[in-house]
Formats: C-alpha cells, sequence, structure tokens
C-alpha cells in the first residue's frame, strides 16, 4: 500500500542470490520487454532500502544507463514502465535521483506522448513520474513539473473509469509521503473533498484506495482539518473511511501514530534495563517504630495520604523519650 516496502522480504530475496541473476538478465538478454521487468524487480527489491541499494550497485555493479537507454525504446508501454521502473529507484532518496542524472539526460520530451494519450491510466502513471523525478528532468524546472502532475492526478478522480481512480487513489497516497509540499497542493486543489465522495462508490477497489488516500493525506494539518470538518458534518463518513481502508494501511498508521512515550510514563521512573514483572506490584514493607521517622507504609489507594509527625530538631540528639512513659509516684 502506498509504495511501503517490506525490509525482511527485500533481505530474504537478496540472501537467495536474486541480485546475480537479475543483473545479468538486464545486460545480456534480447528482449526489452524482459529487461524492463528485471529493471522493476529489482527496484522493487531495493524500494526504500539504502543498504541493498549500495549493495546493488557497490557488489553487483548496476548502474542506471542500462535502465534509462529503455526510455529510448519505441515501444510506448517499455518506456513508462522503464519510468515506472526508475521512479521506484529514485522514491525518498535524493541521493539515487542524483545518480540517475549523473548517468544520463532525460528530459520531459519522454513523457509528453503518455500526457496526450487517451488512455487515463497512462496519463497518471505519466504525472505520478514526473513528480517523483521532477529534480532528474533537466530541462523544465522541478516546480513547475510538480505542479503539472498533481494537477493532471487531481483531474483523474473525477474520471468515470473505477481503474482510473483507483490509480490515482494509490499514486495519490505514495504521493502524500513522499515530498513536503506535495500534500498541501492536493489539498489546495480540492483533493480531499473529491475523496471523500468516492467513499459512496459501488466498488469495493475505488472505496479502499479513496480510505488510503485520505489517511496518508491526514498527515498534512490542513488536510486533516478539512477530513474533520467532513466527518462533522456527515456523521457516517468516519465510518467509511474506517471500515474500507485495508489492513496492510492501517497497521502503517497506527505504527506512525504510536508515540515512543507515553504521557503516563512521565510519573513512572523505570531503570535503563528492569525487568518489567512485578514492577507496578504493591509489596509489604516493614514500618519503622522509631518516633521521629515518617510514615512509610505503601498504600493501594494513591488519594490517601499520611501526614508526617512533627519534629524537633533540636531534640533530634537528645535522649529518646519511651513511647509510653509510666506515671511518676506521688
Amino acid at each position: 500500500v502506498a509504495h511501503t516496502s517490506n525490509p525482511i522480504s527485500q533481505q530474504f530475496l537478496v540472501e537467495e542470490n536474486a541480485f546475480p541473476v537479475l543483473i545479468q538478465l538486464l545486460r545480456n538478454h534480447p528482449s526489452p520487454n524482459i529487461k524492463v521487468e528485471v529493471a522493476f524487480s529489482l527496484a522493487c527489491i531495493v524500494l526504500r532500502n539504502d543498504q541493498l541499494q549500495n549493495e546493488l550497485q557497490e557488489n553487483e555493479g548496476f548502474n542506471y544507463a542500462d535502465v534509462l537507454y529503455l526510455l529510448h525504446s519505441q515501444d510506448k508501454d517499455i518506456r513508462l514502465r522503464a519510468g515506472y521502473a526508475l521512479t521506484l529507484f529514485a522514491f525518498n532518496s535524493r541521493f539515487q535521483q542524483y545518480l540517475i542524472l549523473e548517468s544520463g539526460i532525460m528530459t520531459i520530451s519522454t513523457f509528453e506522448p503518455f500526457f496526450e494519450s487517451t488512455f487515463e491510466t497512462e496519463k497518471a502513471m505519466a504525472a505520478f513520474q514526473i513528480i517523483i523525478l521532477a529534480k532528474v528532468i533537466i530541462d523544465v524546472d522541478h516546480i513547475t513539473l510538480t505542479a503539472r502532475g498533481v494537477t493532471i492526478l487531481v483531474d483523474s478522480l473525477y474520471s468515470v473509469h473505477s481503474t482510473t481512480i483507483v490509480l490515482t487513489g494509490n499514486l495519490i497516497a505514495t504521493l502524500a509521503h513522499s515530498r513536503a509540499g506535495i500534500p498541501e497542493a492536493f489539498t489546495t486543489l480540492g483533493t480531499i473533498q473529491q475523496l471523500c465522495y468516492h467513499l459512496y462508490s459501488r466498488q469495493e477497489e475505488v472505496r479502499m484506495a479513496c480510505s488510503s488516500a485520505l489517511g496518508y493525506l491526514t498527515y498534512n494539518a490542513n488536510a486533516f482539518r478539512i477530513l474533520l470538518k467532513e466527518c462533522r458534518n456527515k456523521p457516517n463518513q468516519f465510518l467509511r473511511i474506517t471500515k474500507n481502508i485495508s489492513r496492510d494501511a492501517r497497521k502503517e498508521h497506527r505504527r506512525k501514530l504510536k508515540p515512543k512515550i507515553q504521557p503516563r510514563d512521565s510519573l513512572t521512573f523505570i531503570p535503563p534495563v528492569t525487568n518489567f514483572m512485578g514492577l507496578f506490584k504493591t509489596k509489604k514493607t516493614t514500618v519503622s517504630h522509631n518516633s521521629f521517622s515518617f510514615s512509610s507504609a505503601i498504600s493501594s489507594d494513591i488519594t490517601t495520604v499520611s501526614r508526617p509527625r512533627i519534629v524537633l530538631l533540636s531534640q533530634l540528639g537528645k535522649h529518646v523519650q519511651k513511647a509510653n512513659p509510666e506515671p511518676a509516684e506521688g
């Protein structure tokens, strides 16, 4: 969901020697279709994993030039797929974007045919790619590219085709946690209201995609306020979001929202290394019989407070009187 990676699965594939096999296919296989799918597979394995990206480039000799030349293929689908692979490599990684920029030249002319396509999914996918690769495309300012891509994706939400809406919702969910300013751009163009509208769709895929997009957009303060207003005006709106959001997205939201320190922890002093078993149980303590000592009995009721006895400091060093002195004989 929203291009979140699974480091455990990624590491398992690497341990099974997936890199050497895929690199061999990428460089030597005669079919461009196989090469572009191999590039996409490599991008998924190292998605948002800096350690595996370094291993792929340093140990396996991977070079982005092997993927960039696929952007000049005669096949339109291969060009779009190659751009998607490069987008996954560059997602949330300025260093990888720099390496792509150093490996070859990428211009907006590569994506223009998709913007004029009659297929709405191609247009939405190309818009997503120019937003992520905005700082890699050399002939257009990255702010202009981002604004153009965001506008195309928002317009795609008004499509009558469910496949376009599902794809657009998933892409917006990804972009909502990619770069600062992008969620604000979507919010300004009325994305929250349109996503809420699609929550009433009869198709489950549409509702799930839009719910996930709303969930990720609410990490933006302005988007959160707009969605809160929607939920107040429509009492069942919140239930529609929570019921339709996918399980993986729900776990991701819980992980991000869970604070490292709970408010109640400020009242508890826990040593760095300790056993929590029985830490908060009340233990019976021995009460001192010294007449000058405070009461040390621990009460289970926190509202019960023991009042300390009055002690004269001038008498601390002198003889302590008995608790029950005998009366003097007359």
